[in-house]
C-alpha cells in the first residue's frame, strides 16, 4: 500500500517536472525590451503632448519633469510594445530639442545604397567582435537611440536594440515600419 503510493507520487512529481521543464523551454529566454516599463493599472491620464518647433505652442510643464537627458517613453495609438515607435514618432523625435541617435541595422551594401538622414550603420554582425568602434565613437549613452532596418518581418533592429541595452544605452526603440517604410512615406534619404 505504502509502496505504490510512494510510486504515484513519484510518478506525479515526475509529471509535474516535465511540464514545468516544457513551459520554462517554450518561453523565450529574453527580449529585446525586456526591461520596457510594465503599462500602469487603474486610470491613466493621457501624457501631455510636447510642442514641436513651428506648431506655435509652448510645452506643456508637468510638476514632476524628466532630467533634460531623457526622452518621455513613446505613447502608442493602439496597444502594442511600448519601445516600437511609428513614423509619426520617429519624425516627431528627430525634430525634437533633444539630439537622437538614429541606427541603421541594415547590413552595409544596404546602407549604402540609402538610409535615413544621419544614420549609423550598426548591423548584428557588427557586434560579433565585442563592442563595435562606432558605438564608442559615435555614439553616447545619454541619448535616446532609434534603430531601424528593413521593417515588416526584419529583427535585425530588435537584434541590435538588445545589444545596445546590454551595453548600457537606458533609451533604445526600434521603428517598427524601418527603411521601407521611411521611403514608402516618401522622407528623404541620404546616400
Amino acid at each position: 500500500m505504502i509502496g505504490r503510493a510512494l510510486v504515484q507520487g513519484a510518478c506525479i512529481a515526475a509529471v509535474a517536472l516535465a511540464i514545468g521543464t516544457v513551459h520554462a523551454l517554450m518561453k523565450p529566454l529574453r527580449t529585446w525590451d525586456s526591461e520596457a516599463p510594465k503599462p500602469r493599472q487603474g486610470p491613466v491620464s493621457p501624457a501631455p503632448k510636447p510642442s514641436l518647433p513651428g506648431d506655435g505652442g509652448a510645452a506643456p510643464t508637468a510638476p514632476h519633469a524628466q532630467p533634460s537627458n531623457q526622452l518621455s517613453p513613446p505613447t502608442p495609438a493602439a496597444p502594442h510594445d511600448e519601445r516600437m515607435i511609428t513614423l509619426a514618432r520617429l519624425k516627431e523625435l528627430m525634430a525634437g530639442a533633444l539630439p537622437v541617435q538614429v541606427v541603421d541595422a541594415r547590413e552595409p551594401h544596404e546602407f549604402a545604397q540609402g538610409r535615413i538622414p544621419g544614420a549609423i550603420n550598426l548591423p548584428p554582425s557588427a557586434f560579433s567582435g565585442g563592442i563595435p568602434e562606432a558605438v564608442n565613437q559615435r555614439m553616447s549613452r545619454d541619448l535616446a537611440a532609434i534603430v531601424y532596418c528593413s521593417g515588416g518581418n526584419c529583427d535585425a533592429s530588435k537584434s541590435v536594440a538588445m545589444r545596445l541595452k546590454d551595453m548600457g544605452f537606458s533609451q533604445v526603440y526600434v521603428y517598427e515600419d524601418g527603411y521601407t517604410g521611411w521611403t514608402m512615406a516618401g522622407e528623404a534619404v541620404e546616400k
